[in-house]
């Protein structure tokens, strides 16, 4: 029996069949295709703001609400030298965190912009560090609590490198969101270099830096432990949490912060044997308040071999304590490296401390999706049918309050045509149709940013320049 789902975002309730406005920006001269990198920081003041960096000039494009170019900001207080940079949308004002190295010293700095692109705050110096060696790869990363209060700089250094024990050394500064200090500490962990894989690093509302470890089975990257780690805002230890496998193996992690619950949600899918198939999804609920384990779950399918080609890409919250959780299939042609899991390619931190797995696959398929209530039990589940070839990500996912819309690229008479189906708060999906009020000269990328209850942004290409669409339910 399907259960009723108040999705988290919180919108005004449309019809799967109620027309998409698209809005589309015209590109500029220096918006070649690959002639700088992108980056959509969100919605401001009514004002859509887009980071350019273009032949080392550092731009925020500011769009209304048609998508028309109002103003080409240049951020010049940006180095040339600069190594990274990352924007944290606190809704009422940007912060700015970059990283450069001058000569033997790494700079973490901050600044913060209005949604007009005005400086408002002047670069701040957050951290340094001091190295022995020119670095092109970012040292500091940042993860912002999801109602922007409180914002987490950290650096994980190897141990081998500076101690010889082969052991990760974190640093975490914690900031408001305007940029106030509220607490560093440097930590000393047991954590091994060449046998331990990462979750994404997380903070909550209330400052915790929350990730998950897995210890790997010999030479593969399936987890056979797996632990918790949770720091308060003020603390200067980690606090680990053991997560008993039952003897299982673990194909990687997602974690995930519910701060209306204040519940930590790991999820997987799962092996019972080395060689053996994938079973099915493995999930863990964890309080915050209680500090401990609230509900566990290793489901297994009736037919498990289906599932091996299977990896876990999307897990959405729910207003209940519930989650969705969406799967996708890779295929078994063609080659290609392939970084686990997808959120792993926007995350910096991920992709130094995770390995990259190599899979045979360059097709992607269908989408499982699955509804598991508070307790982790499995309610119901659907199946999108797909196919694509060679992107990552291939499919996004839209929240609007009352359903979920997943998009994706499908070929359809030599052009790639943007499709959507909608899943609906009970469970139901849609039929497939290609969004309304397409125009076929720009090709939209999946790699877009939801920026409000009902608009999000896309990139997109239109004869070889990089430009931008506005979708709005």
């Amino acid at each position: 029996m399907k259960s009723i789902i108040v999705f988290l975002i919180l919108g005004i309730s449309f019809l799967s069949s109620t027309a998409q406005e698209i809005a589309y920006s015209k590109p500029g001269h220096h918006d070649l295709l690959f002639g700088g990198r992108y980056d959509i920081i969100g919605k401001l003041n009514d004002n859509f703001l887009v980071y350019k960096d273009i032949r080392s000039k550092h731009l925020i494009s500011i769009y209304d609400n048609e998508m028309k170019l109002k103003e080409d900001v240049n951020l010049k207080f940006i180095p040339s030298n600069v190594i990274s940079v990352e924007f944290v949308n606190c809704f009422d004002r940007v912060d700015v965190i970059y990283q450069f190295q001058k000569r033997n010293v790494f700079y973490c700095m901050a600044a913060a912009i209005d949604g007009d692109g005005t400086i408002i705050q002047e670069p701040i110096q957050l951290d340094t560090s001091h190295i022995k060696f020119l670095a092109d790869l970012k040292l500091y990363h940042v993860s912002s609590s999801e109602d922007r209060s409180k914002i987490m700089v950290y650096k994980i250094d190897k141990g081998d490198f500076y101690t010889g024990n082969g052991l990760f050394r974190f640093t975490t500064l914690l900031f408001t969101e305007s940029l106030e200090l509220i607490h560093k500490s440097q930590i000393q962990s047991f954590f091994e270099t060449e046998k331990d894989l990462f979750s994404d690093f997380l903070v909550d509302n209330d400052g915790n830096f929350v990730f998950a470890k897995g210890t790997k089975l010999e030479t593969t990257d399936l987890f056979e432990h797996l632990v918790l780690v949770t720091k308060g805002p003020t603390e200067n230890t980690f606090n680990i949490h053991t997560l008993d496998l039952s003897g299982n193996l673990l194909d990687g992690v997602d974690l995930k912060i519910d701060n209306l619950n204040k519940n930590y949600l790991i999820n997987s899918l799962y092996y019972k044997k080395r060689n053996g198939y994938k079973e099915g999804p493995y999930t863990a609920i964890w309080s915050e308040i209680g500090d401990s384990l609230l509900a566990k779950n290793f489901f297994s399918f009736a037919s498990t071999s289906s599932l091996n080609y299977f990896y876990l890409r999307n897990v959405i919250l729910t207003k209940d304590g519930g989650f969705i959780v969406a799967a996708e299939d890779l295929g078994i042609q063609g080659h290609y490296l392939f970084p686990w899991p997808e959120n792993f390619i926007f995350s910096s931190a991920r992709y130094v401390f995770s390995s990259i797995r190599f899979l045979s696959s360059s097709f992607y398929k269908n989408v499982v999706i699955l509804y598991f209530d508070n307790k982790a039990h499995l309610k119901w589940s659907n199946e999108i049918i797909k196919s694509q070839t060679g992107r990552i990500p291939s499919f996004a996912v839209i929240n609007t309050g009352n359903s979920l819309h997943f998009l994706f690229n499908e070929i359809e008479r030599q052009t790639e045509i943007m499709k959507e189906q909608t899943l609906s708060s009970d469970g139901d999906l849609s039929n497939k149709t290609p969004l309304s009020n397409l125009d076929l000269n720009y090709q939209l990328e999946i790699r877009g940013k939801q920026v409000s209850s009902t608009e999000t942004i896309f990139p997109c290409v239109f004869k070889g320049y990089i430009c931008f669409a506005k979708l709005k339910y």
